[in-house]
């Protein structure tokens, strides 16, 4: 997923990659009406009446440029999703869903699909939104742990993400 600003009167080109999938699909959103968008030939469909929806499913595409055009008097941000049909997934497994206050747990990231080059960062978010890194030991191509220790009482969420090419997230509910 992407935001981008596309400037009043004018235009801009977003790259998209769909990883050589076998299908794939293209979804733009704004708060400003009438965008237009397409995608080697492509045009994207949807409504543009008081905001805009638009887009597309591509079968077998191939990697390319998306244009978005503006024709309206002021700046409009758009919302960017590209959908595609992978088995490359990033999943966070914690050895717990309930800790209590200060107690510890750890967790397993695992990614299908992986390659040496591949590495993953992770962090605690608490109920306020509060973000801490967490540190993870790279076990093998793919597999990570982590340990935590939640401070702040309630739904804690660990999340993960992969760095590099082929981005992948995932996070799992702690209950402190």
């Amino acid at each position: 997923m992407a935001d981008e600003k596309v400037p009043a009167g004018g235009s801009i080109d977003v790259p998209v990659t769909f990883e050589c999938s076998s299908s794939g699909a293209i979804d733009v959103s704004s708060q400003t009406a009438g965008l237009t968008a397409s995608f080697s030939g492509t045009v994207l469909t949807g409504s543009d009446t008081s905001d805009t929806l638009l887009g597309t499913t591509l079968p077998n595409p191939v990697d390319g440029t998306l244009h978005l055009v503006n024709p309206g008097a002021t700046d409009a941000k758009a919302s960017v999703v590209v959908l595609i049909n992978t088995t490359r997934h990033l999943t966070v497994t914690p050895a717990a869903d309930v800790v209590a206050r200060g107690g510890s747990v750890s967790f397993d990231v695992q990614l299908s699909e992986a390659t040496d080059s591949d590495g993953a960062a992770a962090y605690l978010q608490d109920p306020s939104g509060t973000k801490t890194l967490i540190t993870l030991t790279k076990v093998g191509t793919g597999h990570w742990t982590g340990q935590v220790s939640p401070t702040v009482s309630g739904d804690n969420k660990i999340c993960a993400e992969t760095t590099g090419d082929r981005i992948r997230y995932d996070s799992a509910d702690v209950s402190v």
